[in-house]
């Protein structure tokens, strides 16, 4: 990041205190992460700043050196990884993985998209903390419904006026947590569809239920025509992956499309895994769906040499 990528109205001061607390807060999740070994977080080796110099104004870029990856899911799946349902299976395994160890740590990372994946010779890790919250510690994104991308936010992010819950005047861990189960069932949506499902379902959408066409539309009042929405949605991708894979992979593609069901729920009260209320762990606990990714991996992989 550098200073004049931060707002012009802001003085000197202000930019530079900005960008350090930004990158400081960074820093701080990333060493905690290495420092507690999540495995699926990718790994900082350094950090620091250097003074530059752009169109005769010096400026500071603060710089974070990282673990070498190969590329990330998107050019993976633009080099044909899209057919290998055994990968997608276990690339979905990872990111589950990855984002239930920052739970873990009551982290929330708020930006999962298809840039932040990394992929390495023998795993997929979760990159870009910029955008992460932490319930142990007070951070620059606090304030902000949803810090990450406004592509991928969840619906009840769009703009509806919704409430999430705060307290101490941040957003709640459990309201962080179930932003980011919507993050990774479209992450995991986006391995078998190449499309971000947060758009998929606005083009489902009806245009009078948008809040980009409609600002006086509640959330309660959109709800259930984005639950239509979100069915027409999953559908559309059920029909893709059908037409994408041998139908003797339907034991998994069903299965991994239900996963993904209960992880993109329009409805954050009910998002997430209702069987593990039933073990006393909350709806948001990815423990399930981590061991059924991991089954139909290995499904994905025995079908395949059969």
């Amino acid at each position: 990041m550098t200073l004049l990528q931060i707002a012009d109205g802001d003085s000197a001061f202000e930019r530079t205190r900005k960008a350090f607390t930004e990158q400081g807060f960074e820093r701080d999740i990333l060493f905690l992460c290495k420092d507690k070994k999540l495995d699926k977080i990718v790994i900082a080796h350094d950090y620091g700043e250097m003074e530059t110099s752009e169109r005769g104004v010096s400026e500071y870029v603060f710089y974070t050196i990282f673990e070498l990856a190969n590329h990330d899911v998107r050019s993976a799946l633009l080099s044909g990884r899209r057919g290998d349902l055994a990968w997608v299976c276990q690339t979905a395994h990872d990111m589950a993985v990855g984002v239930s160890q920052l739970h873990t740590q009551e982290i929330a990372h708020n930006d999962l998209r298809p840039s932040n994946v990394l992929c390495f010779s023998d795993t997929q890790k979760i990159a870009d903390l910029g955008r992460a919250t932490s319930a142990n510690h007070a951070g620059p994104w606090d304030p902000l419904m949803h810090p990450g991308a406004r592509a991928y936010r969840p619906p009840e992010c769009w703009g509806y006026g919704y409430i999430q819950p705060r307290q101490y005047g941040r957003v709640t861990f459990d309201a962080r947590a179930q932003s980011d189960l919507f993050l990774l069932g479209a992450m995991m949506l986006f391995l078998v569809s190449e499309i971000s499902y947060t758009q998929k379902l606005r083009i489902c959408l009806r245009p009078e239920y948008d809040p980009g066409n409609n600002g006086r539309v509640s959330f309660v009042d959109a709800l259930p025509h984005i639950n239509v929405a979100h069915a027409k949605a999953l559908s559309d991708v059920k029909s893709e992956i059908e037409s994408a894979f041998d139908a003797k992979y339907s034991v998994v593609y069903d299965e991994y499309i239900e996963l993904c069901k209960m992880l993109v729920d329009p409805d954050p009260s009910v998002r997430g895994d209702p069987r593990m209320q039933q073990i006393g762990a909350p709806r948001s606990s990815l423990q399930r769906i981590i061991s059924r990714l991991d089954y139909l991996g290995k499904k994905a992989s025995l079908i395949a040499r059969k």
